[in-house]
């Protein structure tokens, strides 16, 4: 009989016990067992060709790469092959290469604001819930169905006062979660993960308390995370919560912090009875402080971190040391500060709202940001700042083929709203392989400069670069983050001098260079150093000038994104006047007539594209929006400040820019935060330090 090998009749000659195949290709012999007359024929061991093969354990379909698949001519249509380029098995339909489904899947559901990750060769999906929604669980799949959960209740209101005395800041809402902690963060002391149906499961996100009202509750399935306590107003003791409200201050007291619930927060602080300080609202991580006599303490609670956003996510709530992605601090109580212990900051750590200590108006960014389960601040004079409102964060695990696959290498990579999206956070590689033709959309900034010593002017944001590159074939491109500014100091004397930001850098074809923000000035240079944006000039020196910007001014609204961004100046200064801001990605420096501390120039808002659910609760901007950038530090006070700086802009610390100094003789001048790309803060009066630049970062995306 006949037999068709490599598309040629050969001969086949069988007898029982043996077989002989005869022609074009050669002879083969061997031994077979069976009915050859009934057409079964046994192997006694494989029948192997190439890296092919049938034996008694399997069948192997042989193994290529996608370069090789690809140099197949006249491939016949149902051929099966592995390839070991995207590690899948596929099959030719006579058109294209379509992959062989996994006999393994993860959950899938349908909820909230969805993106996907890796970590340690396992694949997750996020649904972040940013207000209330369902979660709509279709399939369980295969793998494990443990679900790691993030719940936080909206953040409790602060206290009021109509005069003579101080209130309360807001507690945070409950904080409760499956995951360990983020990394410098206390402990979330994690609860267990839970077990999720095909169902639909209501998500509740907690609103954030008004005057006087406690924050609500967030729900997810059967975890409850209780909404934080309304600051104390009027002789009240602070309102129990999640975390608990800061006491009323002053007289006929101490009135009591609220207490917390137990594995969710903590209490608030007492007011300080004899004094002018309100206690302050209670955190996820910390309680609340008492208020002081004689001083404007009253700080609130630290809040914490949780790794549930994976690896590399960036931005989130400014925290201690210059660090990101805190949520549910307590509101600063009035009279003090808010936020978390250490130095006053306007904003304070998790999103907090700072207590009113000054003037017949609520003090800027007393209210806590939005999804941050925050406090709102204390007041002395007038209404208390609302709280943040909570958030509900479901992440589970799935296959690489139920995500999207990443078609080059390098950074952070997620997926989100159609994009593929690498971000780097220190210097590193982004490689394409030879398949690869996509144009990619970039971002790239500049590290911050710092802010400059003894009346010191805000340091400039690192530049701005936006565009886009066709990129075609295999390359491998390197990507350098430029660090900031270190901060600048007069003791060892003379001066260390100043110091900007370094470029960011990524080499395509065409290199792209966002140069690092300039410094602010100091003693013995007093103007602003020229940068990506420029340094602003040192107080109380007339006619230092800021420096310049090192491209036109961005010609539109401040925060829209620009074609291609680039910087602004610093603000200039004048005789017994605070030094000038820093220049922002957005808007200039403000200038003289200052005499409390300049405004940095404001920063930009990361496009929609780039607005991954793991970096959406960005960096503060106006109003109290996230995902801004690159915006200047606010300049050290003129020795008599009625304020301090407020970096970045009108309102609170935007885009991550550093705060100036907040008095004469303190050493309390900010750092920007870390990939921020913004400028640092001045430094007080007194030869005091200025803050450092924050360092820059790179983000390409392109279509997924």
């Amino acid at each position: 009989m006949g037999i068709q090998i490599n598309g040629q009749t050969d001969t086949i000659t069988a007898t029982d016990g043996s077989f002989t195949i005869s022609g074009a290709s050669g002879n083969l012999t061997g031994n077979l067992t069976g009915d050859v007359n009934a057409g079964v024929i046994t192997a006694t061991s494989s029948i192997v060709v190439g890296d092919k093969f049938i034996n008694s354990s399997g069948v192997g379909i042989g193994t290529t790469d996608t370069t090789g698949r690809n140099a197949g001519v006249g491939t016949v249509r149902g051929t099966l092959i592995y390839n070991s380029t995207d590690e899948v098995v596929q099959v030719w339909n006579g058109t294209t290469w379509n992959q062989v489904s996994n006999t393994v899947s993860g959950l899938s559901a349908t909820g909230g604001i969805i993106a996907d990750y890796e970590d340690g060769g396992n694949y997750y999906r996020l649904h972040v819930f940013t207000s209330t929604g369902t979660l709509e669980v279709n399939t369980i799949g295969s793998l494990p169905s443990a679900t790691d959960w993030l719940v936080i209740g909206g953040g409790g209101g602060g206290g009021r006062d109509t005069g003579g005395g101080t209130a309360g800041g807001g507690g945070a809402g409950g904080f409760r979660t499956s995951m360990p902690e983020g990394p410098g963060g206390p402990s979330p002391s994690p609860e267990s993960s839970i077990t999720l149906e095909a169902s639909s499961y209501p998500i509740v996100v907690g609103a954030g308390g008004n005057l006087e009202t406690a924050g609500g509750d967030s729900i997810f399935s059967n975890i409850t995370s209780t909404g934080g306590g309304a600051g104390g107003s009027l002789q009240e003791d602070g309102d129990p919560g999640g975390s608990g409200g800061g006491g009323w201050g002053v007289s006929g007291g101490p009135q009591s912090g609220g207490s917390g619930t137990a594995g969710q927060g903590y209490p608030g602080g007492a007011g300080a009875g004899d004094g002018p300080s309100s206690g302050g609202g209670g955190g996820a991580g910390g309680a609340g402080e008492q208020g002081a006599p004689s001083e404007p303490r009253g700080y609130g609670g630290i809040g914490k971190r949780s790794s549930i956003f994976g690896p590399g996510y960036f931005l989130g709530f400014p925290g201690p040391g210059s660090t990101t992605g805190w949520f549910a601090g307590g509101g600063g109580g009035a009279y003090g500060a808010g936020g978390g212990p250490g130095a006053p900051s306007d904003g304070g750590y998790a999103g907090s709202g700072h207590g009113n200590n000054y003037g017949p108006s609520p003090f800027e960014n007393q209210q806590g940001k939005a999804n941050s389960g925050s406090g709102g601040g204390g007041t002395n004079t007038n209404l208390g700042g609302g709280g943040g409102s909570g958030i509900v964060v479901v992440r589970y695990q799935i296959t690489s083929d139920q995500t999207s696959t990443a078609k080059a290498t390098g950074g952070s990579i997620s997926h989100y709203n159609g994009k593929t999206i690498h971000t780097f956070l220190t210097s590193g590689t982004f490689t394409t392989p030879s398949p690869f033709n996509e144009t990619v959309n970039y971002i790239v900034i500049g590290g911050g400069g710092s802010g400059g010593w003894d009346i010191g002017g805000g340091g400039g944001a690192g530049a701005w670069v936006e565009n886009s590159q066709p990129i075609s074939g295999s390359n491998t491109f390197t990507v350098t983050v430029g660090g900031g500014g270190s901060r600048s100091y007069h003791n060892p004397s003379p001066s260390t001098g100043k110091y900007p930001g370094s470029s960011s850098t990524v080499n395509f074809p065409t290199t792209v260079t966002a140069s690092g923000g300039g410094a602010g000035g100091i003693p013995g240079s007093e103007n602003g150093s020229l940068g990506g944006s420029g340094g602003g000039a040192r107080g109380n020196r007339p006619g230092a000038t800021g420096g310049p910007g090192s491209g036109d001014p961005f010609p539109g609204t401040p925060g829209n994104s620009p074609a291609n961004g680039w910087g602004h100046d610093g603000g200039a200064t004048d005789s017994s006047m605070s030094g000038g801001g820093g220049g922002g990605a957005g808007g200039v420096g403000q200038g003289p007539p200052i005499a409390d501390g300049a405004d940095g120039g404001v920063g930009i808002r990361l496009p929609l594209d780039y607005r991954d659910p793991r970096n959406s609760l960005g960096y503060p901007g106006p109003g109290g929006g996230g995902h801004w950038l690159a915006g200047g530090g606010g300049s050290g006070p003129w020795p008599t400040p009625v304020g301090g700086g407020k970096g970045g802009g009108a309102g609170g610390p935007y885009a991550g820019a550093g705060d100036g100094a907040t008095g004469i003789n303190t050493d309390d001048a900010d750092s920007a935060l870390q990939n921020s790309g913004s400028g640092g803060g001045g430094g007080a009066s007194g030869a005091f330090p200025g803050g450092a630049g924050g360092s820059g970062i790179v983000i390409i995306s392109y279509p997924t």
